[in-house]
């Protein structure tokens, strides 16, 4: 998410000093209202490795969305390309609704997928729709192609997991999440908004961006309410 301009504060995306003592790349290279999926990242991404790498430098590929990480090492699954009417149609679905479809039209891939995740739920079911066949198998498919050649594209690198113990894990996220309303979390994503942020699908799946546009129309507080007592 941070290869959006605007989107600083809810992405933590690194300050001025901190580009300036380590190169970053793909951050800030999109509008808000501009669509950005795998495709897009691993042809930027391998241009810059390619470019860092022939300057006798390590670079180091950091982030939390596993996805996107796993195709710039192992290539992309060749699916169908998007549908951009019946995108328009899942998009406006919620997670559930859209869980719900696959579940009726393929099973076997709703059993092994994120249900919380529209982007995947979304993708799960315009390839079926588009092929008549489950995403898995297709999946399967494309595997197996590379392991007889072709398109084997995986890349050799050390991967480092960073885990954290679950209580002190929320505890910090709370207190990060307090930190960007304090810095001023709330007035970004109102400009965000007036620049075609909930027009765009992928950005408005940015975690708390969301919520916070749904706070800017009055359907939810910054704070939960505490717990009823009832009566006294």
């Amino acid at each position: 998410m941070q290869v959006y301009r605007g989107m600083d504060i809810g992405t933590a995306k690194p300050s001025t000093a901190e580009r300036l003592l380590v190169p970053h790349h793909l951050i800030d290279i999109c509008a808000v209202d501009e669509p950005f999926d795998v495709k897009q990242f691993v042809d930027l991404a391998s241009a810059a490795l390619s470019e860092i790498c022939s300057r006798a430098k390590t670079p180091l590929i950091v982030g939390g969305t596993g996805l996107y990480v796993r195709a710039l090492r192992r290539g992309l699954f060749e699916g169908p390309a998007r549908n951009p009417k019946l995108r328009e149609r899942l998009e406006k679905m919620t997670a559930t609704e859209l869980f719900d479809e696959l579940q009726r039209v393929d099973s076997r891939t709703a059993k092994t997928i994120d249900r919380h995740n529209p982007r995947r739920l979304v993708r799960a079911l315009e390839v079926f729709h588009e092929t008549g066949k489950p995403i898995a198998v297709l999946q399967k498919e494309w595997v197996g192609s590379e392991e007889r050649g072709a398109k084997s594209v995986e890349r050799a690198g050390a991967i480092f997991c960073l885990n954290r113990e679950r209580a002190d894990l929320y505890e910090r996220i709370e207190r990060r999440i307090d930190g960007q309303i304090a810095a001023g979390w709330v007035g970004e994503v109102k400009q965000l908004l007036k620049h075609g942020l909930e027009k765009n699908a992928t950005a408005m799946q940015a975690a708390g961006y969301r919520e916070l546009a749904a706070h800017l129309r009055g359907e939810l507080s910054l704070h939960p309410e505490p717990p009823s007592t009832g009566p006294l």
